[in-house]
């Protein structure tokens, strides 16, 4: 009996979810383009000057400039 390609694959992938589905991480490291990476241009405290401590950055989700290259949440905040 021949197995098909698209069993075998199926088979593959479903032991790679099961075998991460129980582990738990403490953090994660992206090092990142602009679709991950939101700038940290405020870490040290913000200058005066700076735009991205006004709206309105992050104002779409966090309701308030938070200083982020970004107007709300990026695909590595949800991981």
């Amino acid at each position: 009996m021949a197995s098909s390609p698209l069993l075998v694959a199926l088979v593959m992938v479903s032991a790679c979810f099961l075998a991460v589905s129980g582990q738990k991480f403490n953090a994660i490291y992206s090092f990142g383009d602009s679709m991950s990476d939101t700038g940290n241009l405020c870490v040290n405290g913000p200058p005066a000057g700076l735009t991205l401590t006004q709206p309105p950055y992050g104002e779409t989700f966090f309701g308030r400039a938070t200083c982020r290259c970004s107007d709300g949440r990026l695909v590595v905040d949800f991981l």
